[in-house]
């Protein structure tokens, strides 16, 4: 487990209100089943962690990436590949 990942995905849900977004596009691409699909708010960067990191070991998203810059201004970045889609979820302080 990388915590600075899961910080910077939670900082990205707070910021963005993403999470759906995120979950919908990994159930769309089979990363996820409805079953796993979480139900409540605890811990949802923890939780969506776990998530990309199971769809890394079972090649269903063949890259995940991770960037957040401080500074000059915040920029927060997810990037998910899946074998047909690319996606990104980003925030870039106004």
């Amino acid at each position: 487990m990388n915590s600075k990942e899961i910080q910077c995905l939670n900082r990205l849900i707070k910021l963005t209100a993403c999470y759906g977004t995120i979950l919908d596009f990994l159930l769309q691409e089979k990363v996820i089943d409805k079953v796993d699909y979480p139900h409540g708010d605890k811990d949802k960067a923890f939780h969506l962690y776990n998530l990309l990191e199971n769809g890394k070991e079972k090649e269903t998203l063949i890259l995940v990436t991770y960037e957040w810059k401080l500074l000059p201004i915040e920029y927060i970045n997810l990037t998910l590949i899946s074998k047909m889609t690319r996606k990104e979820f980003t925030y870039d302080e106004p």
